[in-house]
């Protein structure tokens, strides 16, 4: 890591004039991953040396070395360059802008990034995978500027380009816009488009979970979240799981597994939690409830 701050200040200070080094080598040195080699390399480089391609490789190189800021720089010196006296096609600027769009992302910075991927699908003329990734990225930077219709738009425009190992994502990310918009429906069907196995897939169920809950549609609740502590049991350990699984027991009138959730949860919780003492006080209503009818049933 001291090295890595070492050669950030390093580039950053030193004078782009000196020994004779060449744009290709940064280049061979990027593409054997010897990042390290490759900026340094072309920290030595006299800046009339200096190709676009060059300058692509440093920006990767320096991505790769945990340091954006020089990335985004570099990534901005060769799309200049490359304006000035070519060097780039359409494709590769294309690909810079898309890579800088990311960095913007992984920064936290929506706009900047929405930006920057709204450049890159600019220079592309044919749908394809790879501006089926740009209209996703674009569709995430949208969703965290909370611009929903919009980035809904991107995400289902990027489903009819993208290649199928990164559909999970892509339902997840439209599932959860969706969501946020109050398209139950539509989110539902978005989520259940997720491959079971797929990373997302907990949190998918999850999803499909709460939207059966809000929707009042308990037997949905039992399956989703029976589903998710079968297969992703770590994942469905909470408050919130019992909690609902017992309000949806009492709906269905199963009243023996809404006490045995009750029970499990009695052991797992601290008096604290939220969802436990809502769980404990519906319990609670509920037994009284049954209670008094049973009262009323002897008394009639």
């Amino acid at each position: 890591m001291r090295l890595v701050f070492f050669l950030a200040a390093y580039i950053a200070v030193i004078p782009l004039t000196g020994a004779a080094q060449h744009p290709i080598e940064v280049q061979r040195f990027a593409a054997k991953k010897d990042f390290l080699s490759a900026l340094t390399t072309y920290g030595k480089m006299s800046s009339r040396k200096i190709t676009p391609a060059a300058a692509v490789a440093a920006g990767k190189s320096a991505w790769a070395l945990g340091l954006p800021q020089i990335a985004l720089k570099e990534f901005d010196r060769a799309l200049l360059l490359s304006d000035v006296s070519g060097g780039l096609t359409h494709a590769e600027k294309s690909r810079v802008l898309f890579s800088q769009s990311i960095i913007e992302f992984q920064e936290g910075e929506y706009a900047a990034s929405a930006v920057q991927a709204q450049k890159a699908l600019e220079l592309i003329n044919e749908d394809g995978p790879l501006k089926g990734q740009i209209l996703m990225l674009l569709g995430d930077a949208l969703f965290f500027l909370e611009q929903y219709k919009n980035a809904e738009e991107k995400y289902e425009s990027s489903a009819k380009m993208i290649n199928s190992e990164n559909d999970g994502d892509l339902y997840y990310s439209l599932g959860r816009c969706q969501l946020r918009m109050g398209k139950l429906q539509e989110s539902k069907h978005s989520f259940q488009q997720i491959p079971l196995h797929h990373e997302k897939s907990p949190a998918a169920i999850r999803a499909l979970a709460q939207i059966a809950f809000e929707s009042n549609k308990f037997e949905e609740v039992v399956f989703w979240l029976r589903k998710g502590r079968e297969e992703y049991k770590d994942s469905f350990l909470d408050s919130w799981v019992d909690y609902a699984l017992a309000r949806s027991f009492i709906a269905l009138n199963e009243f023996e597994e809404a006490r045995k959730v009750g029970e499990f949860a009695e052991n797992r919780y601290p008096p604290s939690d939220s969802w436990y003492v809502l769980l404990e006080a519906m319990l609670e209503a509920f037994e009284w409830d049954q209670g008094n009818k049973e009262t009323e049933e002897i008394s009639g």
